[in-house]
Order: structure tokens, then C-alpha cells, then sequence
């Protein structure tokens, strides 16, 4: 349509927030960030991003509130939700809105609306975002999870979004209603001295962000283009000849504006210069109205905007077309030449393409599973693979990746590469002071503790219960913690104590792609107090959980036998791989079998496929951690730990000699089974209990997805028998590590303890 009312308007403008944002930042991150070393077959950057579900039949607003701002890894693993805290006031909700220039701070909105609110705004099929709303944007920092509200600091407007850094650092650009207008402002680095840099104009406007050089902005106002100076003076009308104009973005040269032109919902890729000569269309949509609807049972305006954006060289332009009866990702020269990345079955929508920091990957949407994920792929649309697993009834929107050239949490600034090491049994080096106090999570007699996130930020304990050391009756009991870890309380028992009485013993546990939690376990018949008392094993149990381990279902039959005949002891982590294919390790009891991986392809309810790790007679208890792609890590135990590596997605494996250990063990001196975890920052973990004479947990770290490892560096001190650490890495960074250990009088009950601990102290 050629015009829209002032309500019609606002809802537009309001609803494509994210969009905003992400624009903004990105094109900040292309003003003269250093490249990144990373893995030729996957990016290394983490991304940013909103999940929640879009099925709700009462409206959006029933929607929004489950909304939640989420980090991942560029290859899927590490998901974890940010700030949960801005989301516990009833009727709130979170989205992600982007980084600092550096990577360091992710641009986090808060959100609220009354429900009185959201029932007039759905009556009457229009916004008001004059009353009963409260947004504003805060600052995350990854390290040390401090939340920084800026848009509250001197508060002029109840509606606050499109935060971006000012390219010289002196301060942010935002985009504040006020009395129902939005005007592009600017305020200092605390949030303070806020101020309207419109050059007193008078309508709604959106879009806004600043050159690469800092020195001019650009925004639309009424649908129309206009570049002044970062003050807001010598503003000037970009003339277009076209009632509708969205989003104008600098090209990362600043010689450029790139922004869709045409009629709402017939608008198409346009280009202009900075002085309002060279406007020129790139390519047509192809009938596409530019907006993706999100929610299975659409609402009023419940569309977001699908825009085009730059890709990093400022050479070409990624954007989004209907093709036949599909919406796919193109991407068009700026002399004209369009290419189409991908190719769907009819009715596949592809929404919101970005390209990575250095060009050579594109993150995007699509709903070609079923569900709204994101994906990334080559610059040029191959080799795609998933990046989210939203469970059905949910989608992933507005991705955002890190900015290049920044000092990841948990890296050291000046360190190149881990310290190696250098003997057998290397020294233990602290990096922090004194280890951190431990605390005792669970206060009763248990072992072999496994730790899991969910999607709400929950951290999951898995535990062998025992009413005394490694004495029948006993069970596998599911305890949880909504604090990071600090206390905990009982939830379900995913394998109780089978008909015999059998001790349920050793077990894996993990989370699903759906979000289901996943136990197997065994048991051992007639189980006495010592170890030589052991009896048969009993049959692996699948337990499955659909919320968050409270409940659970048990099938007692559906897990296969070794190729002995004999039944095998499943141990660790269950680890998403590739395609959100789940892997769980498993070893034998005979010499026959060593150390087994098994394959699920449907949520953990069938595995199958199973693939020797290690043909070592003594190989047993081993950890895995999916580095991406087809690239795998395990850590099997032996007298010590040998670590392993597939680059075949688990079909075969290699042994990977650690330094000058003469076995090639990465933990020669260990006695119990070592614990692998990938952290935001991409480095990895590998946390082991030493059962020296200075028994404790000790770690080493890699950043070269374990090629080479630091030196060990003590996690914990601790006077008794200790081992079979679990971690996992809370939303502030700090990594949680449960463990078992004897009690402080030397007697031998176990119990739960807890560790936590920052890595970004302890790298060599």
C-alpha cells in the first residue's frame, strides 16, 4: 500500500526490533576488525539468538513471554540461555540484540507488557506502546555476567530498543518512543546525557545506525531515507521516487546505503550512494512480501522483516526471494549478477541471511525440518548443516554472530597456544590462588554424578544413590539446581532398582534435540559392599524425561548387546553430533568388546550402529565431545587417559599420543575416568580426578581442538579418595563441576560436591 496511518505505522516499526539491531551491530563489526584463525571446516565464532515457542493459539503476546535470549556455537554445541534473570517478572521475556564491537558484551532487550495490554492491543488489531510496555536494552558481559541497563540510567522513554556503539566508542545510538514517536537519539558510554539527533524531525523513525567512519548516520523517517551528521545536523533526503523505504544499512566501505524500495510488501533490493546519486535496484523478490510470519496461528502484524544485508567485502548483497513455491537465501553482485544458494521442496521459507565476521559462512533460517532453525552454510549456500534444535512448537529467530578479533572468555589475552607439557606427570600449575571452596551439592551417600543444561538455564544431576558404598538396594536419582549450581533438590529417579533388587549403576545421561533428558543405565545383581562382590550385569534401561526429569518413562529392553552377547555398561555424556544425531559410550565387561560408541537418529529412543573406539582390553569408562561436523573427541580410560579423534563422524577412530607421556597419556597418573567440555570460547576442558599423594581434580586446557594441551592446573584440592567429574559452563562463564568424593573423616561414604570455577583464571 502507497501510505499507512501513524498506528499502522507503529506496529510495523515495533515489531521488527531484532531486525534492527542485528543490522546495526553488524555494521559495526565491519569497520576494521583483525580475522580470526579458525578450522577450515567450521566456523569458530559463537552466535547469538532468540528461541521460543510460536504455537500458542492465544496470540503473540501468549508467545513473546516465552521468548529467551540464547547463545550457541557456530556448530551447534553450547547452547545456553543469557540473562535469565531479566525474564523471572511475570509477563517478561528476553530477545538478543546483538554484540559490542569487540564480541566481549551481548546487547540483551528486556521486555514486559501488562496483560491488560496485550488484550486491548489484540481487540483492536493495533499497538500501544504508550502504556503497559516496559523495554529497555542492557549490556550482558559473557565473563563476569554483569547486566548493565542502559536505557534505564535517566529514562526518557518506556520503549527503548536499536542499541548500537557509536564507532569512535564515546558512547551508543539508540532509537527511544516518545509520546508514540521514535526518533533516533544518542547517549554517553554510562548511559547518561541522553539526546535527540533527529535535526528536529517530526516523524516515526526506524533504522537508524551510524557510518563506519562514524562521522554520519542514516535512518528512514516515514518511510524515507535520510543521512545527516552524527549530531543530527545537515540532514538531507535520499530521493527514491518510491513511497516505501526500509532499513538503509552503510556498505562497509561507507560509500553505500542498502535498503528495500518500492510499495510495502512490493519492495526490493536498492542501492544509492551516501550523496543521493548512483539509486539503482539490484534484484526483485520475485513476488516475496518481505516479512516471515513466525507463529503457526497468525496474529495481527505478526510478521517479521526480511531484509536485505551486505556481504562483508561490500561486493555483493545476501537477500531473500520466492522462487517457484519456496522463499530461498540469493545473493546479487552489485553490477547485477544474482545467484541462488539454496533449493527447497515447495513451501520451504528461508528468512534473515547474515554472513559471518570474515565472509565466509552465511547464517540463516529455515523451516525446511518442519521447524524454524538456523543454519549455517558455506558463503556460498553448501555444505549447510543446523546450528539450533529448537524442539516442534518453537523457532529460532535473529541470529548474530561475534564479532572477529576478540578475546574470547576463557582464552588468555596474550597466550598464543596452551603451554605443552613437559614430562610424564607434569607439575600442576594454579592459576587462580587458592582453589575455590567446594561445596557439597548433595549430602548423602552417592557416586558417579553427571551434570546437564537445560534449555532454562537448570542444571540436571544424574547420581548413583546408596544407602552405603556400593551396596544394594540402590538406584539412579535426578537432582536439580535453578541457582548455578549452588543448592539442589531432588526431582525424579530415572532408574529405580529393578525387580531383583539390582544396585542400577553405571549410566549416561544427556539432552535430546526435542529437549528430553536421556539415561541409559545397568545394574549389577546381588550387589555386595566391595567391589569382588559384584554380580552379573543386568539389562541397559533407556529412561527418557519430557519435564526436565521430574517424571520419566523406562523401556528395560530397547538398548542392544555387546558382540560378545553380553550386556555393556553405558558411561558419560550423551552428546548431540551431527544432523542431531545423539552418540553414547558404552564398554564391556569381557575383553572382547573395550570401548563401543552407539548412534540414535531419533531422540534416544532407539541406538544402534555401534563403533569401536578403542580395541585396548583395558579401555572402558570414556567421554565424548562432538567438535563439530564430523569431527569427534574421546577420552577413554585405561591406567590412565588415552584421548581419540574421528574426523568421520564417529565411523572410525584414531589414538591421539599426548606430549612426551610414553604411553601418549593425557592424565598418566589417573585412576579415574577424565570429563570433556567444550566452553563458549570454543576452548576445551578436559577435567580429571588425581589420586596422587595432592589428590584433587586437576584440568588442561586446548584451544586447538586437542591437538595440544596446557599444562594440568589443580580445579580443586581435596584429602580423600576423589573422581568422575562432570562440567558443564553456567551463562556468566563460570564452569560448575561436580565430583564424588569421601568424606572429610576418611570413611568411606560418598557424597556429591560441587567446585565452581572461572576458566578465564586459570589458562597457562
Amino acid at each position: 500500500m502507497n501510505s499507512l496511518t501513524p498506528d499502522d505505522r507503529k506496529n510495523h516499526e515495533r515489531l521488527h526490533t531484532s531486525t534492527a539491531l542485528l543490522l546495526a551491530v553488524l555494521e559495526i563489526m565491519t569497520s576494521g576488525l583483525a580475522g580470526a584463525a579458525e578450522n577450515a571446516d567450521r566456523p569458530a565464532y559463537l552466535i547469538g539468538y532468540t528461541e521460543g515457542r510460536n504455537d500458542l493459539p492465544e496470540g503473540q503476546f501468549a508467545n513473546w513471554v516465552t521468548n529467551r535470549a540464547c547463545v550457541v556455537r557456530a556448530d551447534g554445541s553450547g547452547r545456553r540461555v543469557l540473562a535469565e534473570e531479566l525474564s523471572r517478572k511475570q509477563n517478561s521475556w528476553t530477545q538478543f540484540g546483538g554484540w559490542s564491537p569487540d564480541g566481549k558484551q551481548a546487547v540483551i532487550l528486556t521486555l514486559w507488557e501488562s496483560p491488560e495490554n496485550a488484550a486491548w492491543e489484540r481487540e483492536h488489531k493495533t499497538f500501544r506502546m504508550t502504556e503497559g510496555w516496559l523495554v529497555d536494552t542492557c549490556l550482558l558481559d559473557l565473563v563476569t555476567g554483569k547486566i548493565t541497563n542502559l536505557t534505564a540510567v535517566h529514562r526518557i522513554s518506556i520503549y527503548n530498543t536499536g542499541l548500537f556503539s557509536l564507532p569512535d566508542g564515546s558512547g551508543y545510538g539508540f532509537t527511544p518512543l516518545i509520546n508514540g514517536i521514535s526518533k533516533p537519539h544518542v547517549m554517553d558510554l554510562d548511559g547518561r546525557n541522553k539526546r535527540d539527533v533527529s535535526g528536529a524531525g517530526g516523524g516515526f523513525a526506524y533504522g537508524y545506525s551510524a557510518s563506519p567512519d562514524g562521522k554520519q548516520i542514516t535512518y528512514h523517517e516515514n518511510y524515507q531515507i535520510y543521512v545527516s551528521n552524527v549530531d543530527g545536523s545537515r540532514k538531507r533526503r535520499i530521493e527514491t521516487g518510491n513511497p516505501f523505504n526500509f532499513v538503509p544499512q552503510w556498505s562497509p566501505d561507507g560509500e553505500w546505503l542498502l535498503f528495500v524500495s518500492g510499495e510495502h510488501y512490493n519492495c526490493h533490493p536498492h542501492v544509492v550512494k551516501k550523496d543521493g546519486t548512483g539509486l539503482r535496484k539490484l534484484a526483485d523478490r520475485g513476488g516475496y512480501r518481505g516479512v516471515v510470519e513466525r507463529l503457526k496461528h497468525p496474529d495481527f502484524h505478526s510478521e517479521s522483516s526480511d531484509v536485505p544485508i551486505w556481504a562483508k567485502n561490500g561486493t555483493a548483497v545476501y537477500y531473500t526471494a520466492k522462487v517457484d513455491a519456496s522463499i530461498e537465501i540469493m545473493r546479487v553482485t552489485l553490477d547485477g549478477k544474482v545467484e541462488q544458494l539454496t533449493r527447497s521442496a515447495p513451501g520451504v521459507r528461508h528468512y534473515h541471511p547474515g554472513p559471518s565476521p570474515d565472509g565466509r559462512w552465511v547464517l540463516f533460517g529455515s523451516d525446511r525440518s518442519g521447524v524454524m532453525q538456523l543454519y549455517v552454510a558455506r558463503a556460498d549456500g553448501s555444505a549447510a548443516r543446523p546450528v539450533t534444535a529448537v524442539p516442534a512448537g518453537a523457532c529460532a529467530m535473529h541470529g548474530h554472530w561475534q564479532p572477529i578479533g576478540v578475546t574470547r572468555p576463557g582464552v588468555s589475552e596474550t597466550a598464543t597456544s596452551p603451554e605443552k607439557p613437559t614430562g610424564s606427570t607434569p607439575h600442576v600449575v594454579n592459576r587462580q590462588g587458592a582453589t575455590p571452596k567446594p561445596i557439597v551439592a548433595i549430602d548423602k551417600v552417592c557416586a558417579w554424578p553427571n551434570l546437564m543444561s537445560l534449555r532454562d538455564g537448570t542444571i540436571v544431576a544424574t547420581i548413583h544413590n546408596q544407602p552405603s558404598h556400593l551396596q544394594r538396594p540402590a538406584d539412579v536419582e535426578c537432582w536439580a539446581s535453578q541457582n548455578g549450581g549452588m543448592t539442589w533438590s531432588k526431582r525424579g529417579v530415572p532408574a529405580p532398582r529393578d525387580d531383583r533388587e539390582a544396585a542400577r549403576g553405571m549410566f549416561a545421561a544427556g539432552v535430546a534435540p526435542n529437549g528430553d533428558l536421556v539415561v541409559l543405565s545397568t545394574g549389577h545383581a546381588n550387589t555386595l559392599s566391595t567391589r569382588s562382590g559384584w554380580g552379573p550385569v543386568t539389562p541397559t534401561w533407556i529412561s527418557r524425561s519430557s519435564d526436565g526429569g521430574k517424571t520419566w518413562s523406562i523401556d528395560k529392553t530397547g538398548f542392544p548387546t555387546g558382540p560378545d552377547g553380553k550386556v555393556l555398561n553405558p558411561f558419560g555424556d550423551i552428546v548431540v553430533g551431527k544432523d542431531g544425531e545423539l552418540r553414547a559410550a558404552v564398554y564391556g565387561d569381557t575383553n572382547a568388546v573395550g570401548a563401543l560408541v552407539f548412534r540414535s537418529r531419533d531422540n534416544g529412543r532407539t541406538w544402534t550402529d555401534p563403533v569401536r573406539i578403542s580395541r585396548n582390553k583395558r579401555s572402558n569408562e570414556t567421554a565424548l565431545l562432538h567438535l563439530g561436523g564430523g569431527l569427534w573427541l574421546a577420552a577413554a580410560r585405561n591406567t590412565g587417559t588415552d584421548l581419540y579423534s574421528s574426523e568421520d563422524d564417529a565411523a572410525t577412530w584414531k589414538h591421539r599420543p599426548i606430549g612426551p607421556d610414553p604411553q601418549g597419556r593425557i592424565a598418566g597418573d589417573n585412576q579415574h575416568p577424565a570429563h570433556l567440555l567444550r566452553l563458549s570460547s570454543g576452548t576445551i576442558v578436559l577435567a580429571y580426578g588425581n589420586r596422587t599423594k595432592d589428590s584433587g581434580v586437576d584440568a588442561r586446557l586446548s584451544n586447538d581442538d586437542g591437538k595440544t594441551w596446557s599444562a594440568p592446573y589443580r580445579v580443586l584440592d581435596c584429602a580423600g579418595d576423589l573422581g568422575y567429574p562432570s562440567s558443564v559452563q553456567r551463562a556468566d562463564g563460570q564452569v560448575v563441576t561436580a565430583y564424588y568424593a569421601s568424606r572429610i573423616d576418611g570413611h568411606q561414604d560418598y557424597h556429591m560436591g560441587i567446585v565452581i570455577w572461572d576458566p578465564a583464571k586459570t589458562h597457562p
